[in-house]
């Protein structure tokens, strides 16, 4: 049963429920109470708030890393904000997240494997591998093109003699003109490392057995002075007049001339070839027979 009833301004409410008799009073905005049960009987006072958990929340949060604990704390709060309850709660490291990359090595640095967390971007290295060094060939790496600032380029008479063998810009005279074959022969064999440039008899229909030859030295004249030797070849007999011509075309004026008996012991020549690009052989034939010239023993100073 419930009756509501206005007493001198005040509203009052009686409700019975069972053998308990509950009278709310209502005045100047606030409810007061008084109950016969006796959970919760309280005469006179204001009405009193049953707290219930409605929210919970995470505070004080510390985040976790690879290598350090987390941790924060667990809030229960009642809907009117009052706090319930808090727990701290400890969160455990994350750990490393590691990513491999394998270096190879260079010439000048060692090789690893380098390992990476993906997380956090801490690093180490394993498994290093040593440099493989230079590896050279006529002063030049092969793997990374370094320069080798010690490398001395050796001319040997092998090394020249390829160079010559590979190198013949023009062959012209009389024996080319009229007999219809080169008159240089090359032989850049270990054996012999040398060339021969044939001459003609000097039959006056052909205006004089003279012998043109032409080389590209474009790979020789770092090396300064090349050294060789001339000889008439066996059986060869008579005077014979060489001009030699370095970096000019072959004209009136020789840098180099030597006078050579074909069948005498042969002449050491030495000549300036140090920036030059061509180098010029006239042979004269000034007798009757027909000879060759042997030019020979080629070598340079190392540097």
């Amino acid at each position: 049963m419930i009756a509501v009833v206005m007493l001198e301004g005040v509203l009052g409410i009686f409700l019975q429920e069972g053998a308990d008799i509950v009278t709310e009073l209502v005045t100047e905005g606030k409810a007061y109470f008084s109950s016969d049960n006796k959970q919760g009987k309280s005469q006179g006072g204001e009405v009193e708030h049953i707290h219930t958990a409605s929210t919970e929340k995470k505070e004080n949060i510390i985040d976790e890393t690879c290598t350090t604990a987390g941790s924060y704390d667990l809030v229960e709060y009642c809907e009117c904000g009052k706090e319930l309850s808090r727990e701290h709660i400890a969160v455990e490291p994350l750990g490393h997240d590691y990513k491999e990359t394998v270096v190879d090595p260079t010439c000048t640095e060692q090789g690893y494997t380098k390992y990476e967390c993906s997380v956090c971007g801490d690093t180490y290295e394993e498994n290093q591998t040593e440099a493989l060094g230079h590896q050279f060939d006529e002063g030049i790496c092969i793997r990374c093109g370094f320069e080798d600032p010690d490398y001395v380029k050796v001319f040997d008479g092998e090394t020249i003699m390829e160079i010559l063998s590979q190198s013949v810009a023009s062959d012209s005279g009389t024996y080319a003109n009229y007999l219809g074959s080169k008159s240089i022969s090359v032989f850049a064999e270990e054996q012999h490392n040398c060339f021969s440039i044939n001459t003609a008899v000097s039959y006056n229909m052909w205006g004089g057995n003279i012998q043109d030859v032409v080389f590209n030295i474009s790979e020789l004249n770092e090396i300064g002075t090349l050294n060789f030797k001339i000889g008439g070849e066996t059986g060869s007999d008579g005077s014979m007049v060489v001009d030699i011509f370095v970096g000019q075309a072959i004209g009136d004026y020789p840098d180099y001339t030597y006078e050579i008996e074909a069948s005498a012991e042969p002449i050491e020549v030495s000549i300036d070839i140090t920036g030059a690009n061509s180098l010029g052989i006239r042979v004269t034939n000034c007798s009757s027979n027909e000879n060759r010239l042997v030019f020979f023993d080629f070598s340079a100073p190392n540097k």
